[in-house]
């Protein structure tokens, strides 16, 4: 189930980046031709951050935290497919709340 909505979660970043292409760069996508022949030498900041979430697709990345390497549950990356950070990590990167989440489950920062 959750490799199924993971793909879907690609195929809905897939369509922004097309949707990027044609509006901002007026240029459309050929059928059969990967997406990532048209991002190389582009530097639109949403565009390098879709880039990244399928450099984590194809490294098997996606969906772990970046800091502590548990799966992000999956109705956050359909909110937000570009989050790299658990909530506990991303808790504890707020100096007031060092101690809260990742401190109850051990996890070293």
């Amino acid at each position: 189930m959750r490799q199924h909505r993971l793909c879907q979660i690609q195929k809905l970043i897939e369509g922004e980046l097309v949707s990027i292409l044609k509006e901002q760069y007026s240029q459309s996508v050929e059928p059969g031709l990967p997406i990532r022949y048209y991002l190389d030498f582009k530097t639109d900041a949403r565009l390098v951050e879709l880039r990244e979430v399928l450099d984590r697709m194809e490294r098997g990345t996606f969906g772990h935290c970046a800091l502590c390497g548990i799966q992000i549950p999956t109705r956050i990356l359909e909110a937000a497919p570009t989050r790299q950070l658990c909530l506990g990590c991303d808790e504890s990167s707020i100096p007031d709340r060092r101690h809260g989440a990742h401190a109850r489950r051990g996890v070293q920062l």
